[in-house]
C-alpha cells in the first residue's frame, strides 16, 4: 500500500467496484483562515513541526477554499527530496480519484536496497514527512472541497445503490445517509451481492 493511500485512509476515494465506509469530515467550507478545519489542521501541523513552506501552502489553501492539487504535488517533490539522500526509492503510483475533477496523488516508498527496515516508521524518513508534506497531504485528502467533490459524485450513483438493494431483498431507507446507505451495501457484499460502485 503506497503512503499516500495510508494517510488519506479517512477519505481518499476511488471509482471502484468495492470499498468501505469512513466517518464524516469535520470542519465547513474552507473560505478563510480560521475555519475549524484548517484552523485545527494548522495548530496541529505547527505543534508537530511542519516547516515555513508546507504551513504557507496550508494558510494559502485555507484562503482559497482548499489545499490544491498542484500544491500538494509541490510539496511531494520536498518530501521526495529529502528521502533522496537516506536511500529510499519513490515509486509514483496512478492519483487517487475522489471524483471527475479531484485527485490526489499517490505514490509508495521503498526501503533501501539491503534493507528491510518499514520505510513509513523509519524516523528520519517521518521527519521529512512531518516537515514537508504530511499536512498538505492530510488537507487534499480530507478538506471539506474533498467531501464536496465526494458527495457530488456519489449523488450520481446513489440511485443505481438503492435499486440493487430493493432488487435483491436487503434493507433500504431513502432517507439514509450516504455512509448509511454505503453500510447497507456492504452488508449485501458479504453475501456477495454487489450493490456498491463507489468507496465512500
Amino acid at each position: 500500500m503506497s503512503r499516500a493511500a495510508i494517510a488519506l485512509v479517512a477519505l481518499t476515494t476511488s471509482v471502484l467496484i468495492c470499498g468501505c465506509s469512513t466517518g464524516s469530515v469535520p470542519g465547513t467550507s474552507p473560505s478563510a483562515v480560521g475555519e475549524p478545519f484548517f484552523e485545527v489542521l494548522i495548530s496541529r501541523a505547527t505543534a508537530a513541526g511542519a516547516d515555513e513552506e508546507q504551513l504557507a501552502v496550508l494558510t494559502e489553501g485555507a484562503a482559497n477554499g482548499g489545499v490544491s492539487y498542484e500544491d500538494t504535488q509541490a510539496q511531494l517533490q520536498r518530501y521526495f527530496a529529502c528521502l533522496e539522500p537516506l536511500g529510499f526509492v519513490v515509486t509514483y503510483s496512478e492519483d487517487e480519484v475522489v471524483a471527475e475533477d479531484y485527485r490526489i496523488p499517490s505514490y509508495a516508498i521503498q526501503s533501501p536496497p539491503g534493507s528491510d527496515e518499514d520505510p513509513y516508521a523509519n524516523p528520519a524518513a517521518v521527519s521529512c514527512l512531518t516537515a514537508t508534506a504530511d499536512f498538505v497531504l492530510e488537507a487534499r485528502a480530507t478538506q471539506p472541497e474533498a467531501r464536496n467533490a465526494k458527495d457530488a459524485f456519489f449523488a450520481t450513483v446513489r440511485p443505481r445503490m438503492e435499486q440493487c438493494l430493493v432488487d435483491n431483498g436487503y434493507p433500504m431507507d431513502p432517507e439514509w445517509s450516504n455512509d448509511e446507505l454505503v453500510e447497507g451495501a456492504l452488508v449485501a457484499l458479504k453475501d456477495d451481492v454487489r450493490c456498491i460502485w463507489y468507496t465512500y
